[in-house]
């Protein structure tokens, strides 16, 4: 089984600590980031498939952080975090390419629930890509 790499970013080192602990024991390898730049320059150093990303930070807040990301990646999954979520950020962060939107306090079952949704969106999307290319090669 492939081991799937995560980014959490949270300018709260703790919460970006326990969140990173509940998915190391699940067998994900976990890096961690107290701020936009600090989850830009560890992506630009590693393959990442999920971002944990806090939407209120200092600096690059996380919608900024969640687009610059995308604009190198554009399969890199994303799920935003926020003890203040609204409607509108939601929206914010869909437009912006969030897959999902998990409100704090977080709890293991939302967070792994999340992240394997979005890790299975992007396998159907990569099986996807390939039956196309399949198929394009077979005509």
């Amino acid at each position: 089984m492939i081991r799937r790499t995560v980014l959490v970013v949270d300018d709260m080192k703790s919460a970006v600590d326990a969140v990173a602990r509940m998915l190391s024991l699940e067998g994900f390898d976990v890096h961690k980031a107290c701020s936009g730049d600090e989850a830009l320059s560890i992506a630009a150093q590693h393959p990442i498939d999920v971002v944990l990303l806090d939407v209120q930070m200092p600096g690059m807040d996380g919608l900024a952080t969640l687009e610059a990301l995308r604009a190198r990646d554009p399969g890199i999954g994303a799920i935003m975090m926020s003890a203040h979520a609204t409607v509108e950020r939601a929206v914010r962060a869909t437009k912006a390419g969030a897959h999902d939107f998990l409100e704090k306090p977080l709890t293991s079952e939302k967070v792994l629930l999340a992240v394997s949704h979005v890790l299975r969106f992007a396998d159907l999307e990569r099986e996807t890509a390939d039956l196309r290319r399949s198929l394009g090669s077979e005509q």
